[in-house]
């Protein structure tokens, strides 16, 4: 069976993933996108029979391609592959026009299970083991990536699962940009964050420990959103919790516990956590991180979630210490030893 596949995702390690996950079916032709323009361009110009495609992306997102290709009736068939599980987001992409959905990571078993069921694949298929070769085992143009490519990919997945349960817990859909990944001395961390710097903010800390992994966990939020937030949520006053605190802990708590939980499985490390530690309201983020005179460098790893309603940030700065990147590294590299590729820091 002759078939035209476009994978589209802007991380690298997806790509491959992916690509390594369909079944063996050497008639199948094979093309990569790096965001949602590139795969528009691609397929204005190409006939394309089946879109893989991701949701979270800079630039253009998953819902804005499936808008468009309904628009301009590409008629290309769409699986969403997505690390964003919110029941809301799954409801849009079929609402859109998407044949499916699948959570990442995923694998053969999970891909050929879908291909079967809409008839792609003959009904009596049965998918190969995860050692035999795939569609593009031998192909020259597989994808490959680096470290940051990988850590971003692989965070972009836990954060999915993280939004989820902060979606349910405060009953609205929340936006998940791409996670910032950054190798930078400590001092600079605030000009990676998406405030102007006189913004006042309000934050919390966690220390956090693996097999080989130390680092905090710091949730920042614009103070005035925070307040919106309590009074949205209705948090009554409690004798002794304040409630501004109460309700940044309450947050902090799901979102870094849920992260490292999605980061713990993918790379069979397991974190534990601490306490939030209220670190100031209404203060500037280079006061709350007190970070102006360490110049050592950490692994910074933002993540942006963003409520539709009511309209507030809330940022996860994940800090790793030097010494933790070797670790880090070699987990990633179990991930790319089944893949067959090179992963260099």
């Amino acid at each position: 069976m002759s078939l035209s596949v476009l994978i589209c995702d802007d991380s690298a390690m997806a790509r491959r993933l992916l690509a390594r996950s369909l079944p063996e079916m050497p008639s199948w032709t094979i093309n990569y996108a790096e965001n949602g323009e590139a795969a528009l361009d691609f397929l204005s110009e190409h006939s394309v029979d089946l879109l893989f495609l991701d949701l979270n992306m800079p630039g253009l997102t998953g819902f804005d391609v499936l808008a468009e290709i309904r628009k301009q009736d590409y008629g290309c068939m769409t699986i969403v592959v997505s690390g964003d599980v919110q029941e809301t987001a799954r409801e849009r992409v079929i609402g859109l026009g998407a044949m499916d959905f699948v959570r990442k990571p995923a694998n053969r078993d999970i891909i050929s299970k879908v291909l079967t069921t809409y008839g792609i694949l003959p009904g009596d298929y049965q998918p190969a083991s995860a050692d035999s070769p795939s569609v593009s085992a031998g192909n020259e143009r597989l994808p490959v990536f680096d470290f940051s490519d990988a850590i971003r990919e692989v965070v972009n997945v836990a954060m999915g699962e993280a939004g989820s349960y902060l979606s349910d817990m405060l009953g609205t859909f929340v936006g998940l940009p791409v996670p910032k990944v950054v190798n930078a001395p400590f001092y600079s961390l605030p000009d990676s964050l998406p405030w102007d710097d006189d913004i006042e903010l309000s934050a919390t800390s966690h220390g956090f420990k693996g097999r080989g992994v130390a680092g905090e966990g710091v949730l920042l939020m614009p103070t005035k959103e925070l307040e919106a937030l309590r009074d949205w949520l209705g948090v009554d006053q409690v004798p002794s919790r304040d409630p501004l605190t109460g309700t940044l802990d309450d947050v902090s708590e799901l979102l870094l516990g849920a992260c490292l939980s999605g980061i713990s499985q993918q790379l069979d490390l397991p974190f534990n956590h601490s306490f939030p530690v209220l670190l100031g309201h209404r203060r500037k983020a280079v006061d709350l991180l007190n970070c102006q005179n360490k110049a050592e460098t950490v692994l910074g790893i933002g993540i942006n979630y963003r409520l539709q309603e009511p309209p507030i940030s809330c940022y996860l700065q994940l800090l790793v210490t030097e010494e933790s990147i070797g670790t880090l590294v070699s987990r990633v590299a179990i991930i790319s030893e089944e893949l067959k590729v090179e992963v260099s820091q």
